[in-house]
């Protein structure tokens, strides 16, 4: 395998994982019925899948994250609707002199991460579980919500140039690539509406768990982490029931929303009435 087909090589495992259920019945049905539809309607009926489960957690985050990421893509619109569009091609496809800029093979790796935590999570909500499942299940959370820190870091190189864009400014994806994640975030500071989705990062739990430094403590169902302060190494605490209900699902909610923008940029320039439909059906949400 080439670089260059590293989109094709993900797409084919997304597909396998996606008919086989992984993601969803609802998933499963679209992807088997993909080949009969045109690329407008698969992605018109790909958002209309997140729109019409009214069970999901976190819709109205959903909601807003997606209302950021097309206010952004508005912006830049407006000044080159096809550079903005090339833009975000990168993170599926990367470039022709650097493939290697594609995000979508992460993309992948965290989607099957955060799925398969989640799946466990529903799996042992009502039953009891053993001490050692306890700390497995809680490492594995921790550990998703990291990758998925990570996977919003990835997102940004986009955002960034996108960002740039909007202001004239000229962009160099591989530059933008290189920068740690506190610069990117120090990047889109200035726009006032990215800076929402870098406020949810929780870098005390994301360095703690990149340096072992954090554990989960079941007989007081809490983490215990460390952080540096004011030159010492302080410990703090996090409740399970927040790191269940808001920092795991956080990285998901942001994830969803950037593809899902990215359907329905696409939608907005090649099929309006389609976009116009779902706009009016998000706005409802």
């Amino acid at each position: 395998m080439t670089k260059y087909n590293e989109f094709e090589e993900t797409a084919k495992e997304m597909d396998t994982l996606a008919l086989s259920g992984f993601f969803g019945e609802g998933v499963r049905e679209l992807t088997a019925k993909r080949d009969e539809m045109d690329i407008n309607e698969y992605l018109y009926q790909s958002v209309k899948l997140w729109i019409d489960d009214k069970k999901l957690y976190g819709r109205d985050y959903v909601k807003r994250y997606i209302g950021i990421f097309l206010t952004l893509f508005g912006e830049a619109t407006k000044i080159d609707a096809q550079k903005t569009v090339d833009i975000l091609s990168v993170f599926f496809h990367g470039t022709k002199d650097d493939p290697g800029l594609e995000s979508y093979s992460s993309y992948n790796e965290f989607a099957i991460l955060f799925t398969g935590t989640k799946n466990k999570l529903a799996q042992f909500k009502n039953n009891n579980l053993s001490y050692v499942e306890k700390k497995g299940l809680a490492s594995d959370i921790v550990n998703v919500y990291s990758k998925g820190i990570e996977m919003i870091g990835k997102f940004l190189t986009y955002c960034i140039a996108i960002y740039k864009l909007s202001q004239n400014k000229k962009y160099n994806l591989y530059q933008i690539h290189k920068m740690t994640l506190h610069k990117k975030i120090e990047e889109v500071e200035g726009h006032r509406h990215l800076k929402n989705i870098t406020t949810l990062i929780n870098r005390f739990v994301r360095n703690s768990d990149a340096h072992l430094s954090i554990v989960f403590k079941p007989d007081l169902n809490k983490f215990v982490y460390k952080k540096n302060s004011n030159g010492k190494v302080e410990t703090e605490f996090i409740n399970m029931d927040e790191v269940i209900l808001q920092l795991f699902p956080s990285v998901g909610w942001v994830t969803q929303a950037f593809i899902l923008s990215n359907n329905l940029l696409l939608l907005f320039h090649n099929d309006k009435a389609k976009f116009d439909q779902l706009a009016k059906e998000i706005d409802a949400i």
